[in-house]
């Protein structure tokens, strides 16, 4: 499983007032021992790529509108940024706020005439891997046309994945609702122990700013601060990683000696080896 950081956010306000909550947060996020801290990126359209590329590699002509919107984004760096703005599912949500989310775009779908919906796939099987339904094409195709949001990057150190702070809404003639989350792996990070108590932080500025739904972490330690009662999940875990690595690097040396020619590009998980040593006496960890 390994230790991440699970967190989603939630606001319902004008677009003005959102980024001005996230103006404070970015000040507030510079503070820590972060590696580095994104401007405030814009992210206009946010969508999925994988559902559009799919009805284009089976012959599907995208229309014409949601073809402008895309020009020049699909496969470039503003479709990696939607993969962390706009995710395919989220984590922390409830059912009833997703509904209230999507109502927009629900709405839109059932009256634009922008495409025909039996012109779509009913479904498109990817072998070994996900299946798409027609509803879920239709939901993509609006986000094109609709979904527009705001994201903060955050790499705490080498080793540890991306922190991002990011909201998404449909354009909407009412309030809109804000919705995003994400997830980060820490248990890799050089500065491990600095590096997950500085996004929990951060995590705390984001509910002071009300754009915080809810978090956690596989070893409970968000909930409680407290590293000597997540010390034995954190070396479970890392531990657990390491001898499972071990046991494959052994197996791609010998490769190499064969004069197989394999490059570690994940260097950090094969050489971090995190363990928790907590001092009893103020219960810090190192």
């Amino acid at each position: 499983m390994g230790v991440f950081l699970n967190y989603a956010f939630h606001i319902e306000c004008a677009e003005a007032e959102l980024l001005e909550r996230m103006r404070r947060l970015r000040r507030k996020l510079k503070q820590l021992p972060f590696d580095s801290v994104s401007r405030i990126l814009r992210v206009d359209p946010a969508y999925q790529p994988m559902p559009l590329r799919l009805l284009q590699k089976h012959g599907y002509v995208l229309p014409k509108a949601v073809s402008r919107r895309l020009r020049g984004k699909l496969d470039t760096r503003h479709g990696e940024l939607c993969l962390v703005a706009a995710p395919p599912c989220f984590v922390h949500v409830p059912d009833e706020l997703q509904d209230k989310f999507y109502e927009p775009a629900v709405q839109f779908a059932k009256t634009t005439t922008l495409w025909r919906e039996e012109d779509l796939p009913e479904k498109i099987v990817v072998p070994r891997s996900w299946t798409f339904f027609r509803f879920g094409f239709i939901m993509e195709l609006t986000a094109v046309m609709l979904r527009h949001g705001y994201l903060i990057l955050v790499q705490p150190c080498e080793g540890c994945e991306t922190f991002a702070i990011g909201l998404t809404s449909f354009r909407t003639e009412g309030t809109p609702c804000w919705l995003g989350s994400w997830f980060t792996k820490t248990q890799y990070a050089t500065r491990f122990v600095e590096a997950h108590e500085s996004i929990c932080t951060a995590l705390d500025f984001a509910r002071e700013e009300g754009l915080l739904l809810a978090a956690s972490d596989t070893c409970d330690f968000y909930t409680h601060r407290d590293w000597s009662k997540s010390a034995d999940i954190v070396n479970a875990e890392t531990t657990f990683a390491h001898v499972m690595g071990g046991l494959l690097g052994s197996g791609v040396k010998e490769l190499q000696k064969r004069g197989v020619p394999i490059k570690d590009i994940s260097d950090p998980a094969t050489k971090n080896y995190n363990l928790i040593r907590v001092q009893k006496k103020d219960k810090k960890a190192e």
